[in-house]
């Protein structure tokens, strides 16, 4: 856990309210997008502007959407328009875990830290299932109304110490009417959803510190970083 302090420490060393939604969490929850996850947990609010892939807002403990600060690995994305970060926008398949961080941390983050922080931490090649080197996954599904998901992805860590992360997805729902025909406002229609999206990162350690790539599209607010991070 990074979140609360800025810096690796335990649940136990935090002295706020703070929830780890891990990958298999993610699998195990069925949801098909980022807003549908977070909703789940108590003392989140998600508020979506209309149907899937909708503009979302988040907050937590009451507090306004801009007194609730998103990270992606640490860093502040916000949509140049809205203000706020376009959760839909963020694949589920990209993520690694997600932490909530409930309360002020404004000491440490920033005036628009007052509600919580939420980081959403993304997969990179350093966790390949069953110890290989590198590994390739793909998942399909179906989900209602009459639509279904595919992921694709590949990582792992080379001979020369690079680690990698590399994912495509698709999701789509034929969608349904939101008005009968009776409605004097209906627009026929199924107001349908498809989203494609592709992730990546790779990095490499050194003994000065860390460099590495990243990013996902689409994603107006955030397309890749380059950081150099300490190790001590």
């Amino acid at each position: 856990m990074t979140t609360p302090l800025r810096r690796p420490s335990t649940i136990v060393q935090s002295t706020s309210t703070v929830t780890v939604i891990t990958e298999a969490d993610i699998e195990k929850s069925a949801a098909p997008d980022l807003p549908s996850l977070l909703r789940k947990y108590p003392g989140v609010n998600v508020s979506t502007n209309g149907g899937q892939g909708a503009q979302s807002s988040i907050t937590l403990r009451g507090a306004s959407a801009s007194q609730t600060l998103v990270l992606v690995d640490g860093m502040r994305v916000a949509s140049a328009t809205a203000g706020s970060a376009y959760l839909s926008n963020i694949p589920l398949s990209a993520i690694d875990r997600v932490e909530i961080a409930e309360g002020a941390h404004s000491a440490q983050w920033g005036a628009d830290a007052i509600g919580g922080v939420v980081n959403i931490i993304t997969k990179d090649g350093s966790s390949c299932v069953n110890g290989q080197s590198i590994c390739t996954t793909l998942e399909t599904g179906v989900t209602w109304p009459w639509g279904g998901f595919g992921t694709i992805a590949t990582r792992g860590i080379t001979d020369n110490g690079v680690d990698f992360n590399v994912g495509l997805s698709i999701l789509g729902t034929e969608g349904y009417d939101f008005t009968t025909p009776e409605n004097s406002v209906h627009e026929d229609g199924r107001d349908g959803f498809l989203q494609g999206s592709l992730n990546y990162s790779i990095g490499k350690d050194f003994n000065w510190g860390r460099l590495y790539s990243e990013g996902f599209t689409p994603a107006p607010t955030r397309i890749s970083t380059a950081r150099l991070m300490p190790t001590g």
